[in-house]
């Protein structure tokens, strides 16, 4: 996700992690308060990048290992967070 600072109305503050599923229609929500055009996260101008980018999360792993370990069940493991 992006780590964001949202600010309420009162000047309350928080930061936070919002999931890059949840960004653009942050971002649309908040402009369309603002009275702003609903652009989202949609490149700007000429550019062809978002201006929220964002991170690429790789995990690298022994595959042998891997497989070994999911064998047993069939590849099923309980949902974590």
């Amino acid at each position: 996700g992006a780590v964001a600072q949202l600010v309420a109305p009162g000047g309350t503050a928080m930061t936070c992690n919002i999931e890059y599923n949840q960004l653009d229609p942050l971002l649309r929500a908040v402009q369309r308060l603002e009275g702003k055009p609903e652009t989202g996260d949609t490149a700007l101008g000429d550019a062809d990048v978002s201006p929220f980018p964002g991170n690429i999360n790789i995990l690298v792993i022994d595959l042998t290992r891997y497989t070994a370990t999911l064998s047993p069940t069939d590849g099923i493991i309980p949902e974590f967070v």
